[in-house]
């Protein structure tokens, strides 16, 4: 890719950064009300009678959660290099385990953005979307949630990681599409191609050798 390319898809990668950081508070409230559903099932399903008062408080926790996770999110885009991808466990296990489950659930739309995000510059160790960098954001926010059981938390962190995956699929398609929208490709799709003509003239000339004894066509 030449540099002049190169700087434009960096710049329009970034700008989607910031569009992305913009919602993130919508992002995090729609995350957050699926783990509370997931939670409320479970407890009309009778499996987890404590499960309603962890959903009941979270849902307190919303607005807040919101709010610090916006935030975390601006400064991990602001500087994307701080945020490696093997210091997620230097975060702790809390964090660690939302990476990683979010990672799961959202693993073919990641590597499709991936692709999109090194054709604009950034490796895909540094894609500052990537699920560790949400869940560390998710981490920090639960940071400056008040104290909670310990058993409450862990309940908060298992349902909030599959949902955050859940949520991620589709922010992560809708990111494709508008990067595509605006000029950016895949490196595979930056080769040249070629013309058609000449492709059907080496099919015809291929398809016109004398086959090799016992080959079939």
């Amino acid at each position: 890719m030449d540099i002049t390319r190169d700087t434009g898809c960096r710049a329009v990668y970034e700008q989607c950064l910031h569009e992305t950081v913009a919602q993130s508070g919508k992002f995090l409230q729609r995350v957050i009300r699926r783990a509370v559903r997931q939670m409320r099932l479970q407890v009309a399903a009778g499996t987890q009678d404590d499960m309603r008062e962890a959903a009941v408080a979270l849902m307190r926790a919303q607005d807040r959660l919101c709010t610090l996770y916006q935030r975390a999110l601006a400064r991990s885009v602001q500087a994307p290099a701080q945020w490696p991808e093997h210091g997620m466990h230097e975060a702790g296990n809390e964090a660690a385990q939302l990476g990683e489950v979010a990672a799961r659930t959202a693993h073919d739309e990641l590597a499709r953005l991936d692709t999109l995000a090194c054709a604009a510059g950034f490796a895909a160790h540094s894609n500052p979307l990537r699920p560790a960098v949400h869940a560390r954001c998710l981490h920090d926010a639960l940071q400056g949630v008040p104290a909670t059981q310990p058993q409450m938390r862990a309940q908060w962190v298992a349902h909030l990681g599959t949902a955050m995956g859940d949520e991620l699929r589709p922010l992560y398609d809708v990111l494709a599409r508008k990067l595509h929208g605006r000029g950016v490709r895949e490196e595979s799709a930056l080769l040249p191609q070629t013309p058609p003509r000449l492709a059907a003239w080496a099919l015809a000339h291929e398809l016109s050798r004398p086959a090799p004894p016992g080959a079939c066509r």
